[in-house]
C-alpha cells in the first residue's frame, strides 16, 4: 500500500509540474509578432519609435505626410486672397522640413521639425520684429499661419497671413 501511495504521489507531482511548464510555455511574448523598424524597440507589445518615425512598426517617416507642392490661396490681413504655391521638402534627417511660398516673399524660407501633424518653427525675434509660424497638415490639405509683429517707439503693427492649399 505504501508503494501505491508513493507511486500515486509521484504521478500527481509529475502532472502538476508538466501542467505548469505547459501553461507557462503558452504565454506568448507580445513582441515576437512585431518587426519594429528604423531603430525602434518593442516594449510591452508596442514599438517605441525613434524621432521622425511612426506607425505600428515605425515603418513610416513623419515628414512624408508634408513633403510636396500645395496649390492654394494666401490671405494677408484685409488684402484680397492671392493664388500661391507652397513647396515643402526635407532638409535634414530624420524629420526637419523647409517650406516657402513661391509668390509671396519667396526668399523667406521656414524650417522646423515635423511632429505628428504639425511643423514646429521656432519664433523669430530680431530687433523690433517678432515672427511666429505654424504649419499643419490634414491628409491632402495644408495650412500655414504666419504672424508678424513690428514694434517701433511709436507704432505697433501686426500682420497675419494664412495660406490654405491642397497637395498637387
Amino acid at each position: 500500500m505504501k508503494a501505491w501511495k508513493l507511486t500515486l504521489l509521484t504521478i500527481c507531482c509529475f502532472f502538476t509540474v508538466s501542467g505548469l511548464v505547459l501553461f507557462s510555455a503558452c504565454a506568448k511574448d507580445p513582441c515576437t509578432q512585431l518587426k519594429c523598424k528604423n531603430g525602434s524597440a518593442c516594449t510591452e507589445g508596442f514599438c517605441r519609435c525613434q524621432t521622425g518615425y511612426e506607425g505600428a512598426e515605425c515603418e513610416f517617416k513623419t515628414v512624408n505626410r508634408f513633403i510636396g507642392t500645395y496649390i492654394g490661396y494666401n490671405h494677408c490681413g484685409e488684402n484680397t486672397p492671392l493664388l500661391d504655391t507652397l513647396d515643402v521638402y526635407q532638409v535634414a534627417e530624420p524629420n526637419v522640413l523647409e517650406f516657402h511660398l513661391r509668390n509671396n516673399n519667396p526668399q523667406q524660407k521656414f524650417q522646423g521639425p515635423a511632429v505628428g501633424y504639425s511643423v514646429i518653427v521656432p519664433d523669430f525675434v530680431q530687433d523690433s520684429i517678432v515672427r511666429k509660424v505654424n504649419l499643419s497638415v490634414d491628409h491632402q490639405e495644408i495650412s500655414m499661419f504666419v504672424e508678424r509683429d513690428f514694434h517701433t517707439d511709436k507704432v505697433s503693427n501686426n500682420e497675419v497671413c494664412l495660406f490654405s492649399g491642397t497637395k498637387n
